[in-house]
């Protein structure tokens, strides 16, 4: 029994044992590896230039997390988004080339940046 709490403790921990041992968020890799910091910001807040620029949303906001679903979300990156900002097209490309559990894994980050309350 007590072998299996310890078990259980460490399941629960392990990604904090992962940040202590400098291990980096696998969706954090695949947001640096495919440059979405470019224009998301390294922290999703759109706060670059591109970001500004084009209007994107900031992805840290109660409103964007509520308003934008998982589906949503893997639908813009999976098959990427067009729109008209101020009579302009924007586009962001299609990253069809991504794996389910790396998109998943983008989806987790994102949603790890929610406002905590």
């Amino acid at each position: 029994m007590r072998a299996l709490t310890i078990v259980a403790l460490l399941a629960v921990n392990l990604p904090v044992f992962s940040a202590l041992a400098g291990e980096e968020d696998p969706g954090l890799k695949i947001w640096k590896a495919q440059k979405c910091d470019t224009c998301h910001g390294a922290g999703g807040k759109a706060d670059t230039k591109i970001g500004q620029a084009k209007k994107i949303s900031d992805m840290t906001t109660a409103d964007w997390q509520k308003k934008v679903t998982d589906e949503a979300a893997r639908t813009s990156i999976t098959k990427g988004i067009d729109r008209t900002v101020d009579g302009k097209q924007e586009k962001m490309k299609a990253y069809d080339k991504l794996k389910a559990e790396e998109v998943d894994a983008l989806i987790k980050l994102v949603r790890s940046w929610a406002p905590k309350n």
